[in-house]
């Protein structure tokens, strides 16, 4: 690592990492409230030129500092970078709207719903995993959900609907945004941090909406406060992901595997022996 001279927050041979976010103006209404991550000049780590000339898979990085978070002990570097990632997408969501007591749907036991398990568990929720598939159970449970609800079970669902204080929804594809909303109580919040492919819609009937007076409200990764938060949590509270490591040149067989869905639940690129052979 090098750092300029007007560096102060870190220092030479510190452990730091990175997140979705490399740059905001730090002067608008949003940056000098912590959520960076709302600026109207958000710029992506993984952008390429014209902003920049790096890639999510680079060897090296030029950010801000403001950017560039130390690891605290506790955490293993190999599972740090999905923390930066996964880890704020599901923290800071949770940390907005849950108290200790709520009753917490997580949507999907995938990469980022096993780690908003762990959060809302930590937290002191009553978190109930909510999957499409039953066989999902036992990992749920490893994770900290109290029970799981799944979501093709239409007597289950019924079951419990009104019941719930928030739902965080991970799940990426297509569903009945409905068939959730019913769960809540009155005046509670479905949040979307999964996300389906940008040409497909979600549909929504307003009345599941209006009646109630519930809300369908998105959050995007978290602002500086935030990850420096989730960063402390994690490491009191032992949340981390649960990751496969492989060398950056097996790359394509992760791809393969997220595509597959048999990715159990992040896959990292040790870079290690990529950069030795480039040297």
């Amino acid at each position: 690592m090098e750092v300029g001279p007007a560096v102060t927050r870190v220092k030479v041979g510190q452990l730091v990492g990175f997140g979705p976010q490399r740059e905001s103006c730090g002067t608008c209404e949003f940056c000098t409230q912590g959520l960076e991550n709302c600026c109207v000049s958000f710029r992506a780590l993984y952008d390429s030129p014209p902003h920049f000339d790096f890639g999510g898979y680079a060897t090296s990085i030029t950010c801000h500092e403001n950017f560039a978070f130390p690891i605290p002990e506790g955490i293993p570097s190999e599972l740090a970078g999905p923390l930066l990632c996964a880890g704020v997408t599901t923290f800071a969501p949770l940390q907005r709207n849950v108290k200790p007591g709520d009753k917490v749907g997580i949507v999907g036991v995938g990469g980022l719903g096993h780690m908003g398990i762990q959060y809302a568990s930590a937290m002191g929720c009553k978190t109930v995993a909510i999957t499409t598939s039953a066989s999902k159970e036992g990992e749920a449970k490893k994770f900290g959900a109290h029970s799981i609800l799944v979501s093709s079970d239409k007597a289950a669902m019924d079951a419990q609907k009104g019941t719930f204080d928030f739902i965080l929804c991970t799940a990426s594809g297509k569903m009945d945004v409905a068939a959730y909303t019913n769960l809540l109580k009155p005046r509670k919040s479905f949040c979307l941090v999964g996300l389906p492919a940008v040409d497909q819609p979600l549909d929504f009937l307003p009345f599941n909406i209006v009646g109630g007076e519930k809300q369908i409200i998105g959050s995007m990764i978290g602002g500086i406060p935030a990850m420096k938060e989730m960063l402390e949590f994690s490491a009191k509270h032992k949340c981390f992901p649960q990751c496969e490591i492989i060398p950056f040149v097996e790359a394509n067989h992760g791809f393969e595997k997220i595509l597959s869905n048999s990715a159990r639940y992040r896959m990292v690129l040790d870079m290690n022996g990529f950069r030795a052979s480039k040297q």
